[in-house]
């Protein structure tokens, strides 16, 4: 099944928050088919993530296990579903 991707920073607001860190998770890659359909990380911790910024295509497969650096983000945006980061790294965990 192929899925659309839907511009998660299109007519949004964004600022980096305040004195927040950048953050390593682990966690698994899903996709989400609901307002439009998107990508997201579920944490080990059952924490959730929606990165602002392009997965890598080959790293697009649900439970798809990965580390990441992330940092948070304020944002407005269409999907209500866990916290918006800007992933600054990206790999598959084996």
């Amino acid at each position: 099944m192929k899925h659309g991707r839907v511009p998660l920073v299109a007519n949004t607001i964004i600022k980096e928050f305040q004195g927040y860190s950048p953050m390593k998770i682990e966690g698994n890659i899903v996709y989400l088919d609901m307002e439009g359909g998107f990508w997201g990380i579920i944490a080990s911790n059952g924490k959730k993530f929606v990165p602002i910024n392009a997965l890598p295509d080959d790293l697009k497969k649900d439970g798809q296990p990965v580390t990441a650096d992330v940092e948070p983000v304020q944002m407005l945006g269409i999907t209500m579903w866990g916290e918006h980061v800007k992933v600054n790294s990206i790999d598959r965990k084996n």
